[in-house]
């Protein structure tokens, strides 16, 4: 079993091994090369396989920020985004051999902390779908990571939909406080991303560029109060896929008062609109206000994930130019 850093033409094996080993969460070349080689994050170095002669067996993503993604901020921390092994190779703890050389990898890029998979902008999935990957959260458990939150997707059927009738008549009540929802206009767009960045997450602000620059500016709706912005919300910004619902967020000082609810269902009903059958997003904290907002609107939990980290300071460094070594597997 040989073991190695990524090499360019190593891509069609690893999507190969991938759908074997991961048929609930396959991927496409596409999904590869948006989610992977052309992260400007992305380095070779971080990237573990095993081989058997021309069939991988087994892989490890490791990825740190090499680009801020807003501003200066580099973040100390480094992520798996994700890892398999092949259903024919497992019981030889290849994947544990992997993490040992992802791991080392990490501490020789300076990082300290390693979570698996809350990495942005190109994460696959939140976290860890425990009850669907039991041996992978066991590989986690054995390699001494710790879960330090759980978090849910959700989704709703939107065959039918219409806007419920109280909601219709707190529209009125709220529209005669002076408050809107609408798609954004261009005299909008720039408050909506000081909006974002300040009070949000530099990750949504650039869902909101992307989205505005990729021709789906109707799908990016906001809540304000004469010129102020108070909230927004959007759909379709994530690789072009409509029925994907968020990101979506209301000012703090703002919330309690209905305006999401508000939101919510005026987007959905776009979403109708455009002939869309569901609503979906990957994760949000089910026991927050958010969740239960999703909830009365009729999203109901299809996958839970755990979030999984390990502080590295007692791994060994390892040689900076080593690619392959030849392990027993």
């Amino acid at each position: 079993m040989e073991i190695r850093t990524y090499r360019g033409g190593d891509d069609p094996a690893i999507i190969a091994a991938w759908n074997r080993a991961c048929p609930t969460d396959p991927i496409t070349p596409g999904v590869w090369v948006r989610r992977v080689l052309t992260d400007a994050n992305f380095d070779p170095a971080g990237l573990w396989l095993a081989w058997d002669h021309h069939r991988v067996a087994s892989m490890v993503l490791g990825v740190r920020r090499r680009i801020p993604l807003f501003g200066t901020d580099l973040e100390e921390t480094g992520w798996v985004t994700v890892f398999f092994t092949d259903p024919d190779y497992r019981g030889h703890h290849l994947s544990e051999q992997l993490f040992e050389a992802v791991e080392a990898t990490m501490r020789r890029w300076g990082r300290r902390r390693i979570q698996f998979s809350p990495y942005v902008p190109h994460y696959f999935l939140p976290g860890l779908d425990s009850s669907t990957y039991p041996a992978a959260a066991s590989v986690l458990r054995r390699r001494g990571y710790r879960v330090f939150d759980t978090v849910v997707a959700m989704d709703k059927d939107l065959v039918g939909y219409q806007i419920p009738d109280d909601i219709r008549r707190f529209e009125m009540a709220r529209q005669a406080e002076g408050f809107v929802v609408e798609p954004i206009r261009l005299e909008y767009l720039y408050p909506l991303l000081e909006f974002v960045h300040t009070v949000f997450k530099a990750d949504w602000g650039r869902a909101v560029r992307e989205a505005v620059a990729g021709g789906i500016a109707e799908r990016v709706w906001i809540v304000r109060q004469g010129p102020d912005i108070i909230g927004f919300a959007l759909f379709g910004g994530y690789d072009g896929v409509g029925e994907r619902f968020g990101p979506f967020g209301i000012h703090p000082d703002f919330r309690g008062l209905g305006l999401g609810k508000w939101l919510l269902h005026r987007v959905m009903a776009q979403m109708r609109a455009e002939g869309l059958h569901h609503a979906w997003f990957l994760w949000t904290e089910e026991e927050e206000p958010a969740g239960y907002l999703y909830r009365k609107a009729g999203f109901v939990v299809t996958r839970r994930f755990d979030l999984w980290e390990k502080t590295l300071t007692d791994l060994p460094s390892m040689p900076a130019r080593e690619n392959t070594r030849r392990d027993q597997g």
